[in-house]
């Protein structure tokens, strides 16, 4: 899942400090790594749980055809980061993959009540200015909780995530693809 800037912009999107905010590139990156990627451009002003609860409805139609739960990875930068983590509090799957991308904040915990669930991997680079740590979103899961996290130091804040770098592409496969 996206980011804001697309949602506000559409696609292509571009911001005047970040760049173009290569959406079609990073998903066939994903689908390189051998992944059926399933991603929609969001409408402008989609709200993030409404979306949420959309996107474990998906999630849960695919459980119901039969896909296992550890084939399953949900992932999103920024506000789909954000919406990742509701997705896992909602689905309560513990076999479920996520990632978030830089996409936590401490104050999502109470204004949503989220407990995660599953294997999650946070990635974030040291100098975003948005997103940090999601350290204290992980405390939330208990002892089930599956989770790791990732700092980049490439320095590019949060335009590291505007386009498929190996860096967090990469680690976001190897995640996606523990069975």
């Amino acid at each position: 899942m996206h980011g804001k800037l697309v949602e506000k912009k559409g696609l292509p999107a571009r911001s005047k400090r970040y760049g173009d905010y290569q959406y079609k590139a990073m998903l066939k990156a994903l689908a390189d790594e051998g992944f059926t990627v399933i991603s929609e451009a969001r409408a402008r002003g989609t709200y993030v749980y409404d979306d949420a609860v959309k996107v474990a409805a998906q999630v849960n139609d695919l459980l119901g055809k039969g896909v296992p739960a550890r084939n399953i990875t949900v992932s999103g930068f920024s506000k789909g980061g954000r919406m990742t983590a509701m997705i896992s509090s909602l689905l309560e799957n513990d076999e479920i993959n996520y990632v978030i991308l830089a996409g936590c904040r401490e104050s999502d915990i109470d204004d949503y009540k989220l407990r995660l669930h599953g294997r999650v991997l946070s990635i974030y680079d040291r100098d975003d200015e948005y997103f940090g740590s999601c350290d204290a979103l992980f405390a939330t899961g208990g002892d089930a909780l599956a989770s790791d996290e990732l700092v980049l130091t490439i320095g590019d804040g949060h335009g590291v995530f505007y386009r498929p770098l190996d860096a967090w592409v990469k680690p976001l496969a190897d995640w996606a693809a523990v069975k």
